[in-house]
């Protein structure tokens, strides 16, 4: 059932950044700070986000990316090696520097990259109650 519900929430945010409005794309991102999961295709969905014409909604979905739970799915996602990821980046870095490259795109590519090398953004959700400890009697 939980899991349900979890399908549901991803499916609603989905739907809000697919949407083309940007109150709606922002409403969804913006939900997604508050959650402990994520999932490709809104990862995959922000980073289109992040290349696009409204300033607002880039700016938005590219802090949305450096979330841990995007985090986590773009390491799922990238089966790159460490030290080639680390390659790509620096050669990101060259291209921005040399005028290539704007600084969101460079962004986003980045992103793919550094999941595990720059400290994700921690969700606002609750973490799970702990269970009480069993004392003896």
């Amino acid at each position: 059932m939980a899991n349900d519900n979890m399908q549901e929430i991803l499916n609603r945010v989905l739907e809000g950044l697919k949407s083309g409005e940007a109150g709606r794309q922002l409403d969804a991102i913006h939900e997604l700070e508050n959650l402990n999961f994520n999932s490709e295709a809104i990862v995959l969905r922000l980073e289109i986000l992040a290349l696009g014409e409204n300033a607002e909604v880039r700016a938005a979905a590219l802090k949305a990316l450096n979330l841990k739970t995007s985090q986590r799915v773009s390491a799922r996602l990238s089966m790159t090696p460490k030290s080639i990821r680390q390659a790509v980046l620096e050669e990101i870095d060259g291209w921005q520097e040399d005028g290539l490259i704007e600084a969101h795109r460079a962004e986003v590519i980045r992103q793919r990259y550094d999941f595990d090398v720059r400290p994700g953004i921690p969700s606002k959700a609750a973490p799970a109650k702990a269970m009480p400890a069993k004392f003896a009697p």
